[in-house]
């Protein structure tokens, strides 16, 4: 057990001063010695979502923050974690304690599941996380590594906190303001502009140094329309917390005001953020409403502000000054009068807008970025995006604080290994192996020359372009590790891998979205007759009334083998309005149970052929299934039928299916995959019409390979962890 001052005065001797989040009993001493603490302060949120996004604000501003909490709160801040402080990039540093925990004391029932799941929940969401330091000695290190990786990542840490770990601390005197008085409130008024109008009357009146927030919608899409401005900051995602996010700026930059552009279903959607901002009453605040009674941008749903007196609910929270205007030249009246007072505006607006609105061209990081830039102009972007490897996950419940591999003390616990990369990778996660390992990268090697490289390696890194026979693996007696980066294994001899106690690690999902997405760049592909169109246009020929293709909403889509792959390209026809039918070759009671929950009825192969208009192969290639659609199958097909195999080439008789193309009874054939791959191949579909053919670039997106590197060097990290 530690003193609170010990962790304290050390977290802010490194610049972390602004405290916010929701009580809880393991947080008590904690709590207590911030408030009475005058070198820190401590803002007490409604709920822990808002108490994210006022931390993100101060970290944006150049204030380093915490945010406490228990575990049972995170469900409250998911959200603004994986859309605001994720997406834009704001480093902050989570306390999250860990009531419920497995294996210690007895907690509340309602504590139990989020107990068993909660270092789950912040991997999966993305959070880095380790114990909090059990002792005072430990806490240097602890801090060093937070450090290290909000200065590299630019994202939340999280420290997990068991029972028992602070001592309690004395409740500091309670601050008595006194009586609060309701302000009478300026009558409703009707609405007489449009959200432009106002916004027009915004832009013209704030100058460089007030900062002005956007709320998510149409708000920030239309201010950014009329003049992208580096004070700017568009929100996305994270409904409702544009208000705490601006708290937070305000609270970290006091000499500069902070204008935060409402929506009223926002404002609605997290109305606690109100009672935090009446308490705090930052003075240079100006919370503004844009009140249309819609949520505009998803389609015009009524909001229940027509129910709700936001000017009135800002009263009762103790906005010091809370005003109603309808007018465009109102509102500048206002910000150009405004006192060092917080400010509540109301603005009844004219639902609708003035043609397209355009969407920012800049990404919601560079967004960030350009903001803490324009109010520091020393400020330096994170030190790179590499992944920190290892630095995700301590060993949850332990006693005691794993290394991560950025830490200099893990430096002995690791080992260097020799690693054989046969394939392409992501550059960042390329040059972290390279650095960290003795790595030998060769591509496009045939048999003998694989064998002349392999010969010392301990790991190989490989995809679907080499083959892995027993021969070849025989070359390298120290062989101990595979990563397959992707999910097919027909180029790896399993029984050899197994014989010889081969770990093999798999990398299946990054890619399975990249795969089902290009098997529906295909199926449109054909389906609108895309390559004649392009090809006549580019002739002169304006085949606008000869160019009518096939609608997928409302068909049957059938997926032989609904895998990692396939499941991702039934999940998207689903949302596509298809009815989606699959087979798989074992279809146990519990599988069509849980593919059935997705909208996926499985089937038998005769009867997915026969029903479906399109037809996706995602099965793996293997004795079993090797020209697995041939022709008697493909006579089973309807007439006018796609086809499109995204598996391996030789699950589909590719003379068969040509021979159906050119009878008509298939309309379209769309193939990734092909029995002769490579530079030279020959195929039966060359020079077919209505036929699609991709170089099998099926996960070749950018996310995907950027995914499947960090997952490489998470893997590598903890093989080089293991004792020899």
């Amino acid at each position: 057990m530690i003193e609170a001052s010990a962790f304290l005065n050390q977290s802010g001797d490194r610049g972390f001063s602004l405290f916010t989040g929701v009580p809880c009993s393991y947080l008590q001493g904690f709590i207590n010695y911030v408030i009475g603490d005058d070198s820190l302060q401590y803002i007490a949120a409604a709920n822990e979502g808002d108490a994210v996004a006022i931390a993100a604000g101060s970290a944006l501003g150049g204030r380093r923050a915490v945010c406490m909490f228990q575990n049972s709160g995170l469900g409250n801040a998911v959200n603004p974690l994986t859309s605001l402080t994720s997406t834009f990039r704001i480093p902050v540093l989570l306390i999250v304690t860990h009531r419920g925990e497995p294996g210690a004391r007895q907690d509340e029932p309602q504590h139990d599941l989020m107990g068993r799941v909660t270092t789950d929940l912040l991997e999966l969401i993305g959070v880095a996380w380790e114990r909090f330091p059990a002792e005072a000695a430990e806490i240097p290190a602890v801090l060093d590594r937070v450090d290290q990786w909000m200065e590299r990542q630019g994202t939340p840490y999280a420290l997990v906190m068991p029972e028992g770990t602070v001592e309690s601390w004395p409740a500091p005197d309670a601050v008595n303001r006194g009586p609060t008085s309701v302000q009478p409130i300026p009558p409703p008024l009707a609405p007489t502009s449009t959200r432009r109008e106002v916004l027009t009357s915004i832009h013209e009146t704030s100058g460089p140094d007030d900062i002005v927030v956007a709320a998510t919608g149409y708000t920030g899409r239309e201010l950014y329309g009329l003049d992208d401005r580096p004070n700017q900051f568009y929100m996305v995602g994270s409904m409702g917390c544009a208000s705490s996010l601006g708290l937070g700026l305000a609270m970290a930059h006091t000499d500069r005001r902070v204008i935060v552009i409402d929506g009223d279903g926002a404002a609605l959607m997290r109305l606690g953020a109100m009672s935090t901002l009446g308490a705090e009453q930052p003075p240079n605040l100006i919370h503004i409403v844009l009140d249309n009674g819609q949520h505009e941008s998803t389609g015009g749903q009524a909001t229940n502000a027509r129910f709700t007196d936001l000017a009135a609910v800002a009263a009762a929270c103790s906005y010091p000054r809370v005003e109603r205007v309808a007018k465009p030249e109102a509102v500048a009246d206002l910000l150009d009068t405004a006192q060092r007072q917080c400010l509540f505006v109301h603005v009844p607006i004219i639902p609708g807008v003035e043609g397209k609105l355009p969407r920012p061209t800049v990404s919601p990081s560079e967004v960030a970025d350009r903001l803490r830039r324009h109010l520091d102009p020393e400020w330096t972007p994170w030190a790179d995006d590499r992944p920190v490897a290892g630095a995700s996950q301590a060993t949850a419940g332990s006693s005691t604080n794993e290394p991560t591999m950025d830490d200099p003390a893990a430096s002995s616990h690791r080992r260097r290994l020799k690693i054989l990369i046969v394939t392409a990778v992501d550059e960042p996660a390329l040059q972290q192996l390279k650095s960290d390992h003795d790595v030998i990268h060769a591509i496009d090697v045939d048999d003998d020359e694989l064998r002349q490289v392999i010969a010392d390696r301990e790991m190989i890194i490989f995809r679907s372009g080499v083959q892995m026979s027993a021969e070849v693996m025989r070359s390298a007696p120290r062989l101990a590790a595979l990563i397959r980066a992707g999910s097919g294994l027909d180029n790896l001899d399993l029984d050899y891998v197994a014989q010889a106690g081969i770990t093999l690690n798999r990398i299946p999902e990054p890619g399975a979205k990249s795969v089902a997405e290009l098997a529906f760049g295909l199926m449109l592909t054909l389906a609108r007759r895309l390559p004649t169109a392009d090809r006549l246009l580019r002739e002169g020929v304006w085949a606008k009334h000869q160019m009518k293709g096939d609608l997928l909403t409302g068909k049957t889509l059938g997926v032989f083998g609904v895998g990692n792959i396939g499941g991702a390209i039934g999940d998207l026809g689903v949302a596509w309005g298809m009815t989606v039918l699959g087979c798989v070759e074992t279809p146990t009671e519990e599988r069509v149970r849980k593919l059935r929950a997705r909208r996926i009825d499985l089937v038998a192969p005769p009867e997915l052929l026969s029903r479906s208009d399109f037809v996706a192969l995602s099965v793996p290639l293997s004795a079993q299934t090797r020209h697995i659609i041939g022709v008697d199958e493909l006579a089973l097909m309807k007439p006018g039928a796609y086809l499109i195999n995204v598996a391996r080439g030789g699950v589909l008789d590719e003379d068969a299916a040509a021979a159906a193309v050119r009878s008509g009874h298939l309309a379209g054939v769309g193939l990734d995959v092909h029995e002769q791959e490579g530079d030279n191949m020959t195929s039966p579909m060359f020079g077919l019409p209505n036929v699609v053919l991709t170089p099998h670039i099926g996960a070749g997106t950018i996310d995907a390979q950027r995914m499947i590197g960090q997952r490489i060097l998470e893997i590598v990290a903890e093989f080089a962890a293991e004792p020899l």
